[in-house]
């Protein structure tokens, strides 16, 4: 099956290859597959990339043919540290800046957020049971899993991320372990790791799919264009 590609890929790419030392801002209401937009950008376009997670709520950045110091760009743990500063002033001040960068919300370049702080300690699977578990809102829980999960964990380098799957997170009781295992799996085929044992546990699967959108076209599309790995645990999150 093929990978559902934006409509919107080939317009960036286009962008990118005729200025690319100009600054784009990629902006839109969360959980629209900008993100998803992004990457399927840089995995065509020919110049020298870099991926960095910038807020751990709902934006991403990337940087094409850097010339900031390493020094000023300090994206660890997926969260905003004081190194984004320059890079956002630079992105604010002028429309030619030195380097690249493509946030996917537009709070990206302002006050850090709170929201999850518990996602910025070591990054290990126990700590999205954590949220399963103690996050009350759905959406947060979705957020956490599809999108920070996947985006710390290309952060990380090969040998820790091998190291963080062998990591069996604890069940908690809930469905949304059955979204965990196969986020979990899914990003282990797609960075060629082993699939780590645990998101074989019986409790890790479901009967009756869970089709997650609420929107009938969306949910079409879910189910059309689905990984293997949560058509294989009968969970289908939005495209």
């Amino acid at each position: 099956m093929g990978e559902f590609r934006r409509f919107q890929v080939p317009e960036l790419l286009k962008r990118m290859r005729e200025e690319p030392e100009r600054i784009i801002f990629v902006t839109g209401p969360r959980q629209t597959g900008k993100t998803t937009t992004v990457l399927q950008a840089l995995n065509q376009v020919e110049l020298p990339n870099r991926y960095a997670s910038a807020d751990p709520d709902d934006s991403v950045a990337f940087l094409l043919t850097p010339r900031i110091a390493d020094d000023e760009i300090t994206p660890s743990s997926g969260r905003v540290q004081t190194g984004w500063a320059k890079p956002c002033a630079r992105a604010r001040s002028s429309p030619a800046a030195a380097v690249t960068v493509i946030p996917t919300a537009p709070a990206t370049c302002g006050p850090r957020s709170a929201h999850n702080d518990s996602m910025h300690s070591r990054f290990t699977l126990e700590a999205y049971s954590r949220i399963i578990k103690d996050e009350p809102d759905d959406a947060d829980r979705y957020r956490a899993l599809m999108h920070q999960l996947p985006r710390r964990f290309h952060e990380l380098r090969r040998d820790e991320q091998a190291a963080v799957l062998l990591e069996r997170p604890p069940l908690t009781g809930s469905r949304w372990d059955v979204l965990l295992a196969a986020v979990v799996e899914h990003i282990a085929r797609l960075h060629q790791h082993a699939i780590p044992a645990w998101v074989d546990e019986p409790e890790r699967f479901l009967e009756d799919p869970w089709v997650i959108a609420r929107s009938r076209v969306i949910a079409e599309e879910s189910v059309l264009y689905a990984p293997g790995a949560f058509i294989r645990h009968s969970v289908f999150p939005r495209p």
